[in-house]
């Protein structure tokens, strides 16, 4: 925050980080600051001085050295270690790993310097941190295009209940989240190879409700440290949400991922959701605007201030702009679906034209991360998916780019199981292409004649022909491929080719073969997609994750949902689902009390549960990753019936690396014999082709 002075007040601590001990004041380089004492005499490893992380003098964003109670911290490793030799404030500390051996000599110049010596390089480091500028880093070798590297160790002296760290791997090009879990070990270490195929990528780190943040790039390698002290004294899942717990990053970007955590942790955004939830509900569109531009403004002041204060480094610089610039798009657009829950408001022309401005090229988007990829949903969701439920526009571009005849082929082309009869009425039925047109709920006969005799022998064509398609899932695809087509149409008429296109495709693309799991790309949607990019590396990016993650979808179908216990060491809530649900189809909803988008989909789901009343169907909803009080209050506020589940954050942690998401809703749908049929089902708003799978599962 800024006082009346004009200077900013920021809280500083022992090693550089917050805690939560006794305050007292002092100067850093002239400015003033509220700075935290040093840990208590039980937490420190030893009486040596040496406990805590060590930073380079000359540079503090570079960590050097971590002494703990049972591991050092030193180029890139952590080490089992002993004193060896101590004579006055000169030791011998001997650093050894598996066969691996060295001494390492260590001065204690005072409680805040040391001088490390390796290699006949001595390092003068310190304890205390100072805000500056990060140096540049040299791109990774080429070699490694695909992956990253983590590993660290979580200083658990006081808690020894944690042992898993969830790490989530966005790809802004796709909009998808690989989530992956590393297991802790007894000396509180971790280590994983993370999937990582974007330029520069932000790994989120969560443990227990505590989510913290490393900047990687392919062929990056990070080395973490995390004090978990401070979650072990939160007393509720606000407090563990607004916990900044001790940390200290490595490796190849470290200095970068310092310097952004130090301004991360010193400026605080000045986001209060309760009056922002309010001010949504009750304001105008203009007044909301002129609210959520105020905040903006402040947001970039803050910047400035800190950056005229302090040394900042470009990259931080840009990460922090681009990061205000794409939280306050996200939040103008979001007025339409949150003024009014239960009705979409339409918003006006320059309303939009601002919201707009933000699908301009940039070529620094990607540093907003999660901002920016929320953006691009709500851009698809507002100029393309809302179109998709026009169907009197849709069937229009339909008839215009295909006919019954077209599909028929296509349907006798993919299907290999149809028979000579079968091909034989499929050759006779495209003689009624002709009569064929659009409609508002699909295709529409318009067929007349005063021959009795013909139009019987049509209307017995016509039920055959209606028999066939509502059996053929290629004729599914074709249709379904049509509205694809509608929606590449529509992103190829509203943005230009470049980059905010590029994305836009790859999360539309994403969305429609994989989580809404439609259909198949083939060649000719492929060379369409590979038209609209605007470079080849892009349109690689996109097709090679798409068929990548077909492939996984596929091998995780029909896994036995009763018997399959992946989490090893307990049944898990989907085993007892699936179990004392057996001989039903059950569609499970995952979400969360304070997702907007799960509560949008309750009165569909509530209609979806209407139409298969009194057929054995279950619904099940897995809440998570809320306060428990709210989960039952929410219950009865939307009035939820159906099987009602909460998930701790150990199960669902696990539930989300199994199945490969990290946002809610999240719908499942498991078969009457207890098998998973899909892992990333239709939500229920897309009512009538959910309709057409549960039912078909009923038979």
């Amino acid at each position: 925050m800024i006082d009346t002075t004009g200077a900013i007040i920021i809280p500083v601590c022992h090693d550089g980080f917050i805690t939560a001990y006794n305050d007292s004041t002092f100067s850093v380089n002239g400015d003033s600051a509220i700075v935290i004492t040093a840990r208590s005499q039980q937490y420190a490893a030893f009486s040596l001085k040496l406990d805590g992380n060590w930073f380079l003098q000359t540079n503090t964003n570079v960590w050097v050295i971590g002494f703990y109670d049972k591991l050092v911290y030193f180029k890139n490793d952590f080490w089992q270690y002993k004193v060896v030799t101590k004579k006055e404030n000169d030791l011998q500390i001997l650093l050894q790993k598996g066969k691996k051996s060295f001494l390492l000599p260590v001065t204690i110049n005072s409680d805040s310097t040391i001088k490390v010596t390796h290699n006949a390089t001595a390092l003068l480091l310190t304890n205390k941190r100072r805000r500056m500028a990060a140096e540049e880093v040299l791109p990774p070798s080429k070699e490694i295009k695909d992956t990253a590297f983590i590993k660290g160790y979580v200083d658990h002296r006081q808690l020894t209940s944690l042992k898993l760290m969830e790490f989530r791997v966005s790809n802004l090009i796709l909009g998808n989240t690989t989530v992956q879990n590393a297991t802790v070990d007894e000396n509180g270490q971790f280590n994983l190879r993370l999937p990582l195929q974007f330029p520069s990528s932000l790994v989120i780190i969560e443990f227990g409700g505590v989510f913290e943040y490393v900047f990687m790039r392919p062929g990056d390698t990070a080395i973490v440290y995390i004090d978990i002290l401070p979650y072990q004294n939160a007393k509720s899942a606000d407090e563990i949400r607004n916990i900044n717990c001790n940390m200290a990053i490595a490796g190849t970007r470290g200095a970068f991922n310092n310097e952004y955590r130090d301004y991360r942790l010193y400026v605080k955004r000045p986001d209060d959701y309760k009056e922002q939830a309010k001010m949504i509900r009750e304001s105008d569109q203009n007044t909301y605007k002129e609210y959520e531009l105020t905040k903006k403004q402040f947001s970039d002041s803050l910047v400035a201030a800190y950056r005229a204060q302090f040394t900042m480094s470009n990259l931080l610089w840009q990460t922090i702009k681009e990061t205000n610039k794409y939280h306050l798009a996200n939040s103008l657009y979001r007025y339409r679906w949150l003024h009014k829950p239960d009705k979409e408001v339409s918003l006006s022309a320059g309303y939009l034209n601002l919201v707009y401005s933000f699908t301009a090229d940039d070529n620094y988007a990607h540093l907003a991360g999660f901002e920016f990829d929320g953006f691009i949903r709500e851009v698809i969701n507002k100029a393309v998916n809302e179109h998709l439920t026009n169907r009197k526009e849709i069937d229009s571009f339909i008839t215009i780019n295909s006919s019954l005849k077209k599909g028929l082929q296509y349907v006798q082309k993919n299907d290999k199981s149809l028979t000579e009869d079968l091909i034989k009425s499929i050759e006779s039925l495209k003689e009624f292409g002709p009569t064929f047109g659009a409609s508002t709920s699909g295709f529409s006969v318009r067929f007349s004649t005063k021959d009795s005799a013909e139009a019987i022998k049509f209307m017995q064509q016509y039920g055959h022909l209606m028999k066939f398609l509502d059996n053929n899932d290629y004729w599914y695809y074709y249709y379904s491929g049509m509205e694809l087509l509608y929606g590449l149409s529509r992103i190829d008429s509203l943005f230009p080719k470049g980059i905010f296109r590029n994305y836009l495709l790859g999360h539309y693309l994403y969305t429609w073969f994989i989580e809404n799991n439609r259909l198949n790309p083939d060649e000719g949607i492929l060379n369409r997609i590979k038209m609209m990019c605007s470079d080849s590396g892009t349109y690689a990016i996109i097709a090679r994750e798409i068929f990548r993650t077909k492939r996984q979808l596929e091998e995780e179908k029909y896994e036995d949902m009763v018997s399959s216990t992946w989490l090893r060491e307990k049944e898990t809530v989907i085993n007892k689902i699936a179990r004392e649900n057996k001989g039903k189809v059950i569609y499970i909803d995952i979400w969360a009390t304070w997702c907007g988008p799960c509560i949008e989909q309750f009165p569909y789901s509530k209609e979806l549960q209407k139409h298969f009343e009194g057929k054995p169907v279950s619904f099940v909803y897995l809440c998570a990753d809320s306060e428990k009080s709210n989960w039952q209050s929410s219950i009865k506020r939307y009035g939820l019936s159906g099987q009602h589940f909460f998930v701790d954050s150990d199960e669902i942690s696990k539930l989300r690396a199994r199945y490969n998401f990290s946002g809610y809703p999240r719908y499942m749908i498991i078969n009457k014999e207890g098998r998973l049929v899909s892992s990333n089902a239709l939500r229920p708003q897309i009512k009538e082709a959910l309709i057409s799978i549960i039912e078909d599962l009923l038979k």
